[in-house]
């Protein structure tokens, strides 16, 4: 699951919390795929802020979530500062997010919803988000 994903999901139990708390076990660290016409990353990524189309909290507590497993894949050196910087996003911060949005995979753990205590598994790169049959009812439907 790249991390861009992990950005846009919710918990589809109520209250539908988000970020959901990234519990990794397994990481990879791999270049994304573009086609010929795509932007380059750099380009998407600065897209994706300009757009409001990251949630960039979420990308922070994610790198604090992960931190503990970026020796597997040589990324011990990713930073992000707290905050978004005002203005023109500089090309260290930029090449973070891309590594963290677009390269970085979540093989293996779990998300935890820390609202309901709610683990998803996440297996071969899949969150599974799926809710048990008790789970599912008046007031639970997923979105």
């Amino acid at each position: 699951m790249r991390l861009l994903t992990h950005n846009g999901l919710t918990s589809p139990l109520p209250p539908h919390s988000t970020p959901l708390k990234i519990l990794p076990t397994t990481l990879s660290l791999s270049p994304p795929t573009r086609s010929p016409n795509s932007p380059d990353d750099s380009t998407f990524v600065r897209s994706l802020l300009q757009n409001s189309r990251v949630d960039y909290f979420a990308v922070v507590k994610a790198l604090e979530d992960i931190r503990p497993c970026l020796s597997q894949i040589s990324c011990e050196h990713l930073s992000l500062p707290p905050e978004l910087p005002e203005g023109e996003v500089g090309e260290e911060v930029v090449g973070s997010l891309v590594t963290l949005l677009l390269q970085i995979r979540v093989m293996e753990g779990e998300l935890l919803d820390e609202v309901t205590g709610r683990r998803f598994d996440v297996k071969g790169g899949i969150a599974n988000m799926m809710l048990l049959e008790d789970e599912v009812g008046e007031g639970a439907t997923p979105k």
